[in-house]
């Protein structure tokens, strides 16, 4: 059983928390190389190659947030690097810290319903893991 509450874990730019979010998510990949051989005995094998990782925020539009909407295009046009973390505000939780680029951002809105938005995020060089401290 889950015993961590996803309402908890949120995106941190420049220090700031991206307003009005309603979900997030951090993915890491680390490419494989292929070392396979005819002496591999018909097994593949590889080693780890380039690091990378990404992300999303996904929230309501709100015209009244600094750390919203606007912030979030405007940072994207401007193709400006930020600090982003994701944070796990619990006890014992974990702070992924990164330089990163915001590489694309949309606007939705249907009949009736909410205008929403979602960032996408590129991280750019290392990550860092610390404990989380309020």
């Amino acid at each position: 059983m889950a015993d961590v509450n996803g309402t908890n874990f949120r995106v941190v730019a420049g220090g700031n928390v991206i307003a009005a979010s309603r979900t997030c998510n951090f993915e890491i990949t680390v490419d494989m190389i292929d070392t396979t051989t005819q002496d591999s005995g018909g097994n593949r094998t590889i080693i780890p190659g380039l690091f990378s990782g990404n992300g999303s925020v996904n929230g309501l539009y709100t015209t009244s947030d600094t750390y919203g909407v606007d912030y979030i295009f405007s940072t994207a046009i401007a193709k400006t690097q930020v600090s982003i973390a994701w944070e796990m505000q619990e006890t014992s939780g974990k702070v992924y810290t990164a330089n990163a680029y915001l590489s694309g951002a949309t606007i939705e809105g249907g009949t009736e319903d909410n205008v929403t938005y979602t960032a996408n995020i590129e991280i750019d060089g290392a990550v860092t893991v610390s404990d989380y401290t309020p």
